[in-house]
């Protein structure tokens, strides 16, 4: 089978599609970008190797961490979060996972930005909503802990941008970071 003949809904579509924005501009990173992409790739993996000694939990933990950069990205970009970042991080979820515990999680993790979407309306976009959804599934329960050390992160998000939150902030990089640390615990 050659690449060619791969259908556009395979998984490999949706790998091949990270190399661009959902508006269809393809990403190019200047020198600094990829020097500063790399430095973070770096401390993942040692980051990964140091807290974890399954090595089925350390691909599944620097592939999340991938999908995570790139919906940071994205979000920092557009302000857009694509579905196909919950698909890619589902699919991750399947590598070592606790059924049961993902999906208490899936809930658990999504409820508080729901809740603050309905509360202030538009105040928490839905692809925030699903990143953090995603992400719970992803994680499965570790105790209140780690969703208490997600919500400071975006309440971080919310101080630092405070000028900016009338236009719309990009939450996915403070997401990322709270849900990547909170995978390491």
């Amino acid at each position: 089978m050659s690449f060619n003949n791969i259908s556009s809904n395979s998984i490999f579509s949706y790998f091949y599609d990270l190399k661009f924005l959902p508006t269809g501009e393809k990403i190019v990173l200047s020198k600094e970008q990829k020097m500063i992409l790399l430095l973070i790739e770096y401390l993942l993996i040692i980051s990964l190797f140091k807290h974890i000694n399954n090595i089925a939990l350390i691909i599944k933990g620097f592939l999340y961490a991938q999908i995570l950069i790139y919906a940071s990205y994205v979000d920092y970009r557009t302000k857009l979060i694509p579905n196909k970042i919950q698909v890619l991080i589902l699919f991750v979820s399947f590598i070592k996972m606790n059924l049961y515990l993902s999906i208490i999680n899936l809930f658990l993790f999504a409820l508080p930005l729901y809740l603050s979407a309905i509360l202030k309306n538009g105040s928490i976009g839905g692809g925030d909503i699903k990143l953090m959804g995603s992400s719970g599934f992803l994680i499965g329960f570790k105790g209140i802990e780690v969703l208490i050390f997600i919500l400071i992160s975006l309440i971080l998000a919310f101080a630092i941008n405070r000028d900016t939150y009338k236009n719309g902030i990009a939450l996915a990089p403070y997401i990322s970071v709270g849900c990547f640390l909170s995978y390491l615990l």
